[in-house]
């Protein structure tokens, strides 16, 4: 495709050949002379010197750089995004799915499929579920007695909803994701562990993105609740009775314990950690690796464990880095302090 029609589709200034050719995208560093690269932070403008990309995706701010000088540019006042639209001109087709049920599917006689619907080769779906329109169940897919899915919904392969879940409209759930198991609740009574019913459900609203093998468990009583809009990483465990307000983002190997709550907008990084019952308000955020072990205001970010506000968590992170060389002053003035003591005690 040339670079001048490229521009159009995107939105793009060309500055540049509008006649040369390009037929892919890659990274920087790995881009060819028929790929089109991007460049979203000024800090990588040494990558951008030595690339062999045909055309960069860049910040009118930084076209005058050096290292963007004989280069084919698309500028642009958003780069990563008009990059995700590039990358969608040269991308492989989706999948298509025809409405219809596979004959190996296996669909219990008092359930509602909508006609529009696409329900996969071995896919099951129980008493009294519903399934939208325009939704897609892939294969091996199994909806539980009474689960409603709503409209346009996408359900990778190996996806389980669990009895009496609700799932609503334009959600995506990815490969292997598990929504409705049992919540880890036990008593413990006379050395024996006894599980303790969990006769919730799990409540996914509108537009909402789980990833692969995450985990949602089912409420003890009531529901589990991820709030519209959230979009959740593979490996993540999100325990019973949990509500995430909308507009929250969850990185990989988070985990979160039974009854805590989310506000609106709330980002966990990687790994965090979340004791049970904790309150986390809008828009905080919580940086990888930290454990939660309290309630977190609105608008802060906090960071590591036992957790702090993020500015308090660099200096003790500074401080830690200078306990060696402060050993080794202490044990120091130790030695002078005692020679001090052993010559007052001669003198005296």
């Amino acid at each position: 495709m040339k670079l001048g029609k490229v521009a159009e589709l995107v939105g793009a200034r060309l500055a540049g050949d509008p006649d040369y050719e390009v037929s892919s995208v890659a990274s920087l560093e790995d881009a060819g002379p028929s790929d089109v690269s991007f460049l979203a932070d000024r800090k990588f403008l040494r990558h951008l010197k030595d690339t062999e990309a045909g055309a960069v995706v860049l910040h009118p701010s930084l076209a005058d750089s050096s290292a963007a000088a004989g280069k084919n540019l698309l500028l642009a006042d958003e780069p990563n995004p008009t990059f995700s639209r590039v990358a969608a001109l040269f991308a492989p087709p989706p999948p298509t799915y025809e409405p219809g049920v596979h004959e190996s599917a296996v669909v219990h006689p008092s359930a509602e499929v909508d006609p529009s619907a696409h329900v996969g080769p071995l896919c099951v779906v129980g008493e009294g579920a519903r399934v939208g329109a325009g939704t897609v169940l892939a294969a091996l897919v199994y909806l539980g007695p009474g689960v409603v899915v709503g409209g346009d919904c996408v359900l990778h392969p190996g996806v389980v909803v669990r009895e009496h879940c609700r799932i609503g409209d334009r959600v995506v759930l990815h490969a292997g994701a598990v929504i409705g198991s049992d919540g880890f609740g036990y008593e413990t009574v006379d050395g024996e562990h006894r599980k303790i019913p969990q006769t919730g459900n799990v409540v996914v609203e509108d537009d909402v993105e789980i990833g692969s093998c995450t985990c949602v468990d089912r409420a003890r009583f009531a529901s589990t609740v991820i709030g519209r809009g959230t979009k959740i990483d593979n490996l993540v465990q999100v325990a019973h009775n949990v509500v995430l307000g909308p507009g929250c983002l969850l990185a990989a190997q988070v985990g979160i314990s039974g009854s805590a709550r989310f506000g609106k907008g709330v980002v966990a990084a990687g790994q965090v950690g979340v004791n049970p019952h904790v309150r986390v308000g809008d828009r905080a955020v919580l940086s990888g690796k930290s454990g939660i072990t309290k309630d977190v205001p609105p608008g802060v970010i906090v960071s590591g464990f036992p957790p702090a506000l993020h500015s308090e968590f660099l200096r003790r992170e500074v401080a830690v880095k200078k306990l060696p060389a402060l050993l080794d002053r202490v044990r120091e003035l130790e030695e002078r302090i005692a020679k001090l003591e052993g010559k007052h005690e001669d003198d005296s």
